[in-house]
């Protein structure tokens, strides 16, 4: 039973050994934070200051809706870095958890098989102590119905 026992526990925890690695990927970048900020207009030589002045409020503009993307391309950069550092760092955590409790499984399971290995030894010896005991008995049984069988020529020799 005992036997049955520790191949068990030898079997469930081989397969606490076993890790199998998961590889992430850093999420890709939404299209419309990829796309380029458009190059800013410039100003032909010209005496109306209402054209410099349109020009001057569109580059402005798109400066700001510039700004904004790339506003928003930090912001999802900074949040997608800080969950997968945090991802990476509970993987690790876990992953050292689990080594240290496979270890620590590892050393319960050879304590367990040295445990059992001297109780084997223990039974084993006193085994051998009873086989000697009953060898000296049943030859000493053999010499007793030997005697006993051949009382006569016995009784022969000591007239």
């Amino acid at each position: 039973m005992k036997r049955l026992l520790v191949i068990a526990m030898i079997v469930l925890l081989s397969g606490c050994g076993i890790t199998t690695p998961v590889k992430r990927n850093f999420p890709e970048v939404p299209s419309e934070l990829r796309e380029t900020c458009p190059d800013l207009k410039m100003t032909e030589p010209t005496e109306k200051i209402s054209e410099v002045v349109k020009v001057v409020t569109d580059n402005y503009s798109q400066y700001h809706e510039c700004r904004i993307k790339v506003d928003a391309w930090t912001e999802w950069y900074n949040t997608q870095k800080k969950i997968a550092d945090k991802i990476d760092y509970l993987d690790r955590s876990m992953e050292d958890r689990m080594n240290k409790s496979a270890e620590a499984a590892k050393e319960q399971h050879a304590e367990i098989q040295k445990n059992l290995q001297i109780d084997i030894n223990k039974v084993t010896d006193r085994v051998d102590v009873l086989e000697r005991w009953r060898f000296m008995i049943v030859g000493g049984a053999i010499v007793v119905g030997y005697v006993l069988g051949n009382l006569d020529i016995l009784t022969k020799f000591l007239k």
